[in-house]
C-alpha cells in the first residue's frame, strides 16, 4: 500500500495542479501539489528504514499489463533497498524543490503548468526506479524523457530554451534507440522482460549475446547520464528554470543510467569487455567536464558540467563492479548537488537574474545563508573530510586503484587528476561569487537581498544531508557485511572482491583525494584572492588550450558537421523531390490542380446566353439521332 502511494501520488498532484490549480488559487495548488510529494517523502523513509534494519522486500502487483505469445507482463512495482535508496533521493529532493519553487517562481504567471510538470516528473521517475521488468523501466525512462523536455523548454518563448529542449530530446533518443535494442535483444535471449526471469537464466545466453546487450543497455544510460558521446545536451539544459537544474540534473533523471546498470548488475558481471568500456567512458567524462568547468562562467553552467564529471565517477565505480560506492556516491551527490544548484538559484534571484559569476563578487554580505549553504555544497562536492563527498568520492578513487580491470589504471589517475580540478573551479565559483570587490552595477546590489523562506529552508535541509549523508551511512552502504543490506538487489560474481580490497588500499592512495582537493583550494586562493591578473595572463599564454576548453572540446561544432548538416541536406532534399514534387505532385497537390483545370475549362462552356445552351442541345440532339440512325 506504501509502494503504491509513493508512486501514484505525486500523478494525483500532476493532474490536480494541472487542471484544477487555476481553479483552486495558488497557495491551496501550491499546498496540495507539495504535499503530495512530502508524504510520499515520509513514506520511503519509513520504508528505507525497514529495509535497513529488516531488509525487506516485495513486489506488489497491480494489473496485467501486456499478453501477447510468449511475451507476457504485468505492472508491478519491485521494492528492495536498491529501490528504497532510489525512493529517498527522488522524494526528498523532489519535495525540497518543489517548496523551493514557490518562491523562486513566485512572478512566473504559469505557475501552475510548472508544478504539473515538476510533479509528473516525479512520477515518472518513480515509476522508473520500482520496475519490476525492462518495459516498464523503458515506460519511465521515456515519461522522464518528456517531462524534461517540457521543464527545459518550460519558458518555450525563449529561441534558446527551445533549442535547448529539443536538443535534450533527440540526443536522449539516440541512446534510448540503442537501450530498447537491448530490451529486444535480452527478450530474444531469455525469451521475457521481468528482471528476475532474465538473471536467472542469464548465465546460459551466449557470451557475445550478453555483450552486445549490455553495450547496447549502456548507451541508454549515456544518453540519460550524459557520458562523454553523448553529453552535449546537460549544459545546454540550464535554458530551464534553476529548480529544475536541480531536479532533473543533479540528483534525478541524469541518475536513471547509473540505477540502470546497478539494477542489471547480474547482467554486465557476466561482461567483463563492457564494464572495461564503462570504465573508459566514465573516466573520459570525469576529466572532460572538469576541464571544461574550469573556464565557465555562467554559474549555473558550471555546476552543470560539475553533474557530468561526478556521473564519469560513478560509472567508474560500476564498470569496476563496486555497484554499491555508485548507489552510495548517487545518494550524497544528490544532496549537495541539489545544494549547488538551488543555491545558485538563490545567486540569481539576489542578482536580478545576472548569471555570470564574472559580474558578482561581495555577495557574502549581502545573502550570508546562501554563501554558507554554497559553502557546504562545496565542501562536500571537493571530498572536504567529513563532509558527504569525502565518503562516496573517495571510495571511487580507491576502488578504481584496487581494480584490476582493464582501463582501472587510466581511470585512477583520470579521477586524481580530476578531483584537484573540480576543486580548483568549484573554489573559483566561490571566490568569484562571494568574495572580492562587487563587479556587478549599483542598481543590482542595492536591490540584492537574501532569498524567501521558502527558498532558504531547501537550502537548510540539504546542508543537512551535504554534512551528515555520507558519515550516517557510509557503513551501510559499503561495509563488510553487504548481503545484509543490500541483499539481492545487487549482484557480484565470487571473484569479484572490490569492496573487501578497497579497505585495504595503501595510505597513501586514502589520503590523495585530500591532497588534489587541498591543492585546487590553494591554486584558487593564488588565482583568484592573491594574484587576480593570474587567469588573464594564464588564458593568453595557453590561449589554444584555454580556447579548447571554453569551447567545450569543439563537440557541438564537431557534431554539427558531421551529423547536422548533412541530415539537414538530406531533409531538404527529401522536401523538395519526394515531398514536393512525387507525394505532393502526384497525390493531393496534384489531384487538386487537374480537377482545377478542368473545372476552369468546363466554366468557359457557361456563357449565360440561351443561345448558347440551346445550340449545344441542337448539336447534342443531333448527335444523338445521328447514332441512333446509324448505330443498327
Amino acid at each position: 500500500m506504501e509502494l503504491s502511494l509513493i508512486v501514484f501520488l505525486p500523478l494525483l498532484g500532476a493532474l490536480i495542479s494541472g487542471f484544477l490549480g487555476k481553479h483552486l488559487g495558488l497557495r491551496l495548488s501550491h499546498f496540495i501539489s507539495c504535499s503530495l510529494i512530502v508524504v510520499p517523502f515520509l513514506l520511503s523513509s519509513y520504508l528505507f528504514y525497514l529495509t535497513l534494519n529488516l531488509n525487506q522486500t516485495s513486489n506488489v502487483f497491480l494489473i496485467d499489463w501486456i499478453v501477447s505469445g510468449n511475451l507476457q507482463s504485468s505492472w508491478s512495482l519491485k521494492f528492495d533497498t536498491l529501490t528504497s535508496v532510489m525512493l529517498v533521493v527522488v522524494t526528498s529532493v523532489s519535495a525540497l524543490v518543489h517548496i523551493y519553487s514557490i518562491g523562486y517562481m513566485s512572478h512566473d504567471p504559469h505557475q501552475y503548468r510548472f508544478f504539473s510538470y515538476l510533479s509528473f516528473f516525479t512520477f515518472a521517475m518513480l515509476m522508473l526506479v520500482t520496475s519490476d521488468n525492462l518495459l516498464q523501466l523503458f515506460f519511465g525512462w521515456e515519461g522522464v524523457g518528456l517531462a524534461s523536455y517540457l521543464l527545459i523548454g518550460f519558458w518555450y518563448k525563449k529561441p534558446s530554451a527551445n533549442a535547448a529542449a529539443m536538443k535534450a530530446f533527440i540526443v536522449n533518443r539516440v541512446g534510448d534507440f540503442g537501450f530498447l535494442l537491448g530490451i529486444a535483444m535480452i527478450y530474444l535471449s531469455t525469451s521475457s522482460i521481468s528482471f528476475d526471469e532474465i538473471f536467472s537464466k542469464i548465465h546460459s545466453v551466449d557470451q557475445t549475446i550478453i555483450n552486445i546487450s549490455c553495450l547496447l543497455l549502456f548507451l541508454g544510460a549515456m544518453g540519460k547520464s550524459a557520458q562523454l558521446f553523448l553529453h552535449t545536451w546537460l549544459p545546454d539544459a540550464m535554458e530551464g528554470p534553476t529548480p529544475v537544474s536541480a531536479l532533473i540534473h543533479a540528483a534525478t533523471m541524469v541518475t536513471a543510467g547509473i540505477f540502470l546498470i546497478a539494477r542489471c548488475s547480474p547482467i554486465f558481471e557476466n561482461s567483463s569487455l563492457i564494464l572495461s568500456v564503462i570504465i573508459i567512458i566514465g573516466a573520459s567524462t570525469a576529466f572532460f567536464a572538469a576541464t571544461v568547468g574550469l573556464v565557465q562562467n555562467d554559474i549555473k553552467r558550471i555546476v552543470a558540467y560539475s553533474t557530468c564529471s561526478q556521473l564519469g565517477y560513478m560509472f567508474v565505480a560500476l564498470g569496476v563492479g563496486a555497484y554499491q560506492v555508485a548507489i552510495f556516491h548517487l545518494f550524497t551527490h544528490a544532496f549537495f548537488k541539489a545544494l549547488l544548484f538551488l543555491g545558485s538559484g538563490s545567486v540569481i534571484h539576489a542578482m536580478q537574474d545576472e548569471q555570470d559569476i564574472q559580474k558578482m563578487g561581495g555577495l557574502y554580505k549581502v545573502i550570508p545563508f546562501t554563501w554558507i549553504s554554497m559553502l557546504i555544497g562545496t565542501l562536500a562536492l571537493t571530498g572536504a573530510p567529513y563532509f558527504s563527498g569525502y565518503y562516496s568520492k573517495d571510495a571511487i578513487i580507491e576502488s578504481a586503484f584496487a581494480s584490476h580491470s582493464f582501463g582501472n589504471e587510466y581511470a585512477f589517475y583520470l579521477l586524481v587528476i580530476s578531483a584537484f580540478l573540480t576543486s580548483f573551479y568549484s573554489w573559483r565559483l566561490i571566490f568569484l561569487t562571494f568574495h572580492g570587490k562587487n563587479r556587478s552595477s549599483q542598481e543590482i546590489i542595492n536591490k540584492a537581498h537574501e532569498s524567501p523562506l521558502s527558498m532558504t529552508i531547501p537550502l537548510f535541509f540539504l546542508s543537512l544531508g551535504a554534512l551528515f549523508s555520507g558519515y550516517f551511512f557510509v557503513d551501510f552502504f559499503i561495509s563488510h557485511d553487504l548481503l545484509k543490506l543490500w541483499g539481492n538487489s545487487i549482484y557480484t560474481l565470487p571473484s569479484n572482491h572490490i569492496l573487501e580490497e578497497i579497505h585495504h588500499s595503501p595510505y597513501w592512495v586514502k589520503k590523495l583525494p585530500l591532497i588534489m582537493m587541498l591543492s585546487g583550494f590553494i591554486f584558487a586562493i593564488i588565482f583568484y584572492l592573491i594574484f587576480k591578473s593570474l587567469p588573464s595572463l594564464t588564458a593568453r599564454k595557453f590561449s589554444f588550450i584555454y580556447k579548447f576548453f571554453l569551447n567545450k572540446w569543439y563537440f557541438d561544432e564537431l557534431y554539427n558537421i558531421i551529423f547536422v548538416k548533412p541530415l539537414k541536406k538530406i531533409g531538404l532534399f527529401l522536401w523538395l523531390v519526394f515531398d514536393k514534387r512525387i507525394i505532393d505532385g502526384f497525390g493531393p497537390d496534384g489531384i487538386s490542380s487537374t480537377v482545377l483545370i478542368i473545372s476552369r475549362n468546363i466554366s468557359k462552356l457557361q456563357t449565360g446566353y440561351v443561345y448558347h445552351y440551346a445550340f449545344a442541345m441542337l448539336i447534342g440532339l443531333g448527335i444523338l439521332i445521328t447514332l441512333f440512325m446509324f448505330g443498327n
